[in-house]
């Protein structure tokens, strides 16, 4: 009997955690725009309470972001809160699916030289990307018949930008780890 070995056995868990992001983005998407906006306020505020909006500050990403006369603009607050809800589901997604390409190349030797792994590490990129993409126009699609929901290009930018980033964090981080792991051998060799 084959053994499972530890790169499926990776393979399994990235893909069951890309699955369960979708799965999150999915239900996320399925709300009505009444439900939606009330957990967007619920998160906002606790966001707020706990201090870590300082990782979502509010920039000009799609709403006035100018307190009002009598206050903070909750409705602007609330696009932004959205807005970056968009860009770091999609950034886990999009660092879960590169993992994911860049072990199935590692274990599809047919796609890189063999003794590159800076070439898989690059091939991961673009289905990683592309993968991200298409889920982040069909999430829109399906939101346009959601009821009080419409779906955005400019929603799909932001997803982008989430993924986008991710992927190339994830990237540089890949690339540094194997160049430590490398000098690390390196120098037990010599030493």
């Amino acid at each position: 009997m084959k053994r499972f070995g530890v790169n499926r056995f990776w393979l399994l868990v990235l893909g069951l955690m890309a699955v369960a992001v979708m799965t999150v983005i999915f239900c996320l998407s399925q709300q009505s725009g009444d439900e939606s906006n009330k957990l967007s306020q619920a998160v906002l505020d606790g966001v707020k309470q706990s201090g870590l909006d300082v990782f979502t500050p509010v920039i000009a990403l799609g709403g006035d972001t100018e307190p009002a006369a009598d206050g903070e603009d909750k409705f602007a607050l609330r696009l932004e809160g959205r807005k970056w809800a968009h860009f770091y589901l999609y950034a886990l997604l999009g660092a879960v699916e590169y993992l994911w390409w860049e072990r199935f190349l590692c274990r599809r030797g047919e796609l890189r030289p063999e003794k590159s792994p800076r070439f898989r590490r690059l091939w991961a990129m673009i289905p990683s990307f592309a993968f991200c993409l298409m889920y982040a126009c069909a999430d829109e699609f399906h939101q346009r018949f959601v009821d009080s929901r419409e779906g955005r290009p400019r929603d799909v930018v932001y997803d982008a930008l989430g993924f986008g980033l991710s992927i190339l964090l994830t990237f540089a981080a890949a690339w540094l780890t194997a160049m430590l792991i490398k000098k690390l051998r390196d120098r037990r060799k010599v030493g």
